[in-house]
């Protein structure tokens, strides 16, 4: 029997069919997974069954009931769900945001709660208990006290888990919830779902929204493939692999790990004696007290791409972010074009020329894409014709923004927000482009695309920097290659080099050797005797 029975879910945006007739059905105690190319309706069909978009047409029943309408009464009915981008609350602690998690079965009520009632001080207590053990559970690495705003990326993707597990659901809708996480990390989620599944107390369906397609075909009972806002087929994971249309819609040319292949020319060097845009001297940054970035150099000159490569936690983000102005840079220097940017404000900073694109895309969800576009320029007192001129580049450059101008950025497709994010920054022509793990949530046709951009933007004399885990898509265009540990870089070099000193660095600190122990020569290898 069916747990959750979806038929024919139809969606438009304007003129924008999003969901065109879209089957699913999904059994009890049972691990689906949804693959698809970006923008073939996944995380469309997760807000109709979650209550947040109202659907045109088709039916869906949970438990044989009908579906309720409204989010607050999908989670009353036993349907837990994480989002995409990420949806936490900024000004509380990691355990603080697991808590929120278990108002379903909390009892205290307002009042109880402001007057600090007996009964309310111990539900309290057990709701701590309760989400610190989540937090433990899906390999959380942090004080559960931390605040969130300390977290890497990664350890918000494994909170929001934690959150949803709270609610004692019996259907759990995750979507990419291994975006930003380590293979070591990845490893851990798969056997927390497993587990999960094999709960006889408490049973619980599973349905995955994932572009890690290896991750789709190892956990899951049955996958089903969509494309065009439609089921493509639905089938155990055997059956999904050998589809010729689940391949030709979802992997491209990328190969079945998604693996671009290299240009056919290298990218040329950059001379030394060009002169530099942004030079980092023994750069260190952090919150509070805490050093996060110790001691970094990096030169980047015109024209030329860079990765920085590196586990969760490495450090990767906080140095972008401090480079763009929050937070502030505790020590060292950081200069553009020769001169200080120390203590300039994150606007004053962006002025000067220097675009972040953050991991969570950085667009304004309830704002259609010609508002976000059109805010995006604040501050550089650009006429109407000069707006609508650098607009329409940007249309130009990413056609399905121009068909979507008029859409709501927070109903667009991943690899969509990615360009709107992209399009956001180049708007402002930076002499410097900096994109944070721009590769989370994105397919791997997608990255075939956003890889050629890139180098598109570099070829116009435009320095990016990428900070990336998932550095296969990069690493065959970039010039040169920064491997960062506990904040430092502990190497430096040739991308393809550096790419494989990382695959070395997870492999021995991210727990996957047999005794957990790293093998020296392979350090050595990876340090290049920094250690």
């Amino acid at each position: 029997m069916s747990l959750l029975e979806a038929t024919g879910l139809r969606v438009a945006f304007g003129g924008v069919q999003a969901l065109d007739g879209l089957d699913l059905s999904v059994g009890e105690a049972e691990i689906h997974g949804i693959i698809g190319p970006n923008g073939a309706g996944k995380t469309t069909a997760m807000n109709v069954l979650t209550g947040f978009i109202r659907a045109d047409g088709g039916t869906a029943r949970f438990a044989g009931a009908p579906l309720p309408s409204q989010p607050h009464l999908v989670a009353q009915a036993g349907i837990g769900r994480t989002f995409q981008s990420s949806a936490i609350f900024a000004d509380l602690t990691a355990v603080e945001n697991v808590m929120c998690g278990g108002h379903r079965w909390s009892r205290a009520g307002l009042f109880g709660s402001m007057v600090r009632t007996r009964a309310a001080q111990a539900e309290e207590a057990e709701l701590r208990r309760t989400a610190a053990d989540w937090l433990g559970r899906v390999g959380f690495q942090f004080p559960v006290d931390t605040p969130v705003g300390a977290l890497p990326f990664g350890e918000h993707r494994k909170m929001e888990v934690a959150r949803a597990l709270m609610g004692r659901p019996r259907l759990l809708l995750l979507d990419e919830p291994t975006a930003g996480l380590t293979p070591a990390e990845v490893h851990v989620v798969g056997d927390l779902l497993r587990a999960l599944r094999r709960d006889s107390a408490h049973p619980l369906s599973i349905v995955l929204v994932e572009h890690n397609v290896p991750f789709i075909f190892s956990l899951c009972d049955r996958v089903t493939a969509v494309d065009k806002g439609r089921t493509i087929l639905s089938g155990t994971p055997a059956e999904i692999r050998g589809n010729a249309a689940v391949i030709q819609s979802y992997l491209g040319g990328g190969g079945a790990e998604g693996h671009a292949a290299a240009p056919a020319v290298p990218p040329p060097a950059v001379a030394d004696t060009v002169p530099p845009v942004l030079e980092l001297r023994g750069m260190r940054a952090g919150y509070g007290r805490i050093d996060v970035i110790r001691g970094v150099d990096m030169t980047v000159r015109p024209g030329e791409l860079i990765v920085i490569c590196g586990r969760n936690g490495a450090g990767k983000s906080t140095l972008l972010n401090a480079v763009s102005g929050q937070p502030k840079v505790s020590g060292g220097e950081v200069l553009w074009g020769g001169a200080r940017l120390n203590g300039l404000s994150v606007s004053q900073i962006a002025r000067r020329g220097l675009a972040l694109v953050p991991q969570e895309r950085g667009i304004i969800a309830g704002q259609t894409v010609e508002s976000n576009l059109r805010l995006s320029t604040g501050g550089l007192g650009l006429s109407r014709a000069g707006y609508r001129a650098r607009r329409d580049a940007m249309f130009e450059r990413f056609p399905k923004l121009g068909a979507r101008r008029t859409q709501i950025a927070g109903t667009l497709s991943g690899g969509e927000r990615q360009m709107l994010a992209l399009a956001k920054a180049l708007l402002r022509q930076p002499r410097l482009l900096l994109l944070d793990e721009p590769s989370i949530g994105l397919a791997p046709t997608i990255l075939e695309e956003l890889g050629r951009t890139v180098e598109a933007i570099r070829a116009d004399s435009i320095a990016v920097v990428v900070a990336e885990q998932n550095v296969w898509w990069v690493a065959p265009l970039a010039q040169r290659a920064f491997l960062m540990e506990s904040g430092r870089f502990v190497a430096s070099g040739p991308a393809a080099e550096i790419a494989e000193r990382e695959r070395l660095l997870e492999s021995f600190l991210g727990g996957q050797g047999s005794d957990g122990g790293a093998d020296e020569a392979a350090l050595a290898l990876v340090y290049g005797g920094h250690r």
